[in-house]
């Protein structure tokens, strides 16, 4: 009786454990929806209309291109969790090769947008909105801090550090809201763009390095950013996946 009292009280615990992070993600989730619009609500509040379709039909076109890392880290979140857990030293080699291809896969969507930002916008809109395309070429920036950021994400999952999901979430939320009031009086939706590139690079970069979770998330960070690992990124990911 006491065994079966003890394994009740080990699956109550574990459950306990589970709503913990759980409500962290569902809270960081909501907090990445807000942050994901407030740049809209704030134009409409600071600057004028035009400038809310323009900052708008640069967005239409980002939305799409921000499936590809989510599809990818989902995809390999089974063999994530399974190399995390079968061998340590292993899994280092996995996330950083994963990361040094997303985030190099990021910089290469972003150029292709800024090559063909004009030709896009300008087969789905009138001439009159030939400023979204400059728009949506700087936001595509944010592409080199987002996709191999959704791979960090999933480690904090598998780390069970949903919490800092969350606080650096409400960091780069906070941010966005200072800088859209400072900046989009001044620079309309410019100002909307340089406010999401820098709460982009906070939330997805500068606060792992600031306030690094352990330190592998760092050297994970150092080996992303690396052209010359990206032929063994995929000779590791090759052998891994064997």
């Amino acid at each position: 009786e006491s065994d079966g009292l003890i394994g009740e009280s080990s699956v109550n615990l574990d459950i306990m454990k589970f709503s913990h992070e759980a409500r962290y993600l569902l809270l960081a989730i909501l907090m990445s929806s807000i942050f994901m619009q407030s740049d809209v609500i704030m134009l409409g509040m600071f600057s004028d209309h035009e400038s809310v379709a323009k900052y708008g039909v640069a967005m239409s076109f980002m939305q799409p291109m921000l499936i590809i890392p989510s599809l990818v880290s989902t995809i390999i979140l089974a063999k994530f969790i399974d190399v995390y857990k079968s061998k340590y030293d292993g899994f280092f080699v996995f996330f950083s090769s994963c990361s040094n291809l997303l985030f190099y896969l990021g910089l290469l969507v972003t150029i292709v947008i800024m090559c063909l930002s004009s030709l896009i916008v300008s087969i789905f809109y009138s001439d009159s909105y030939s400023d979204s395309s400059i728009l949506l070429s700087l936001l595509s920036l944010s592409f080199i801090f987002i996709y191999p950021s959704s791979l960090y994400s999933k480690y904090l999952i598998v780390c069970n550090r949903t919490d800092f999901e969350l606080y650096k979430t409400i960091l780069a939320a906070i941010i966005n809201i200072i800088l859209n009031v400072i900046l989009i009086p001044n620079y309309g939706a410019y100002g909307a763009v340089i406010a999401s590139l820098v709460s982009y690079a906070v939330a997805d970069l500068l606060v792992f390095l600031a306030f690094p979770v352990d330190g592998m998330i760092v050297n994970v960070i150092k080996y992303s950013i690396n052209p010359l690992n990206v032929v063994n990124s995929f000779v590791n990911l090759k052998g891994i996946v064997k």
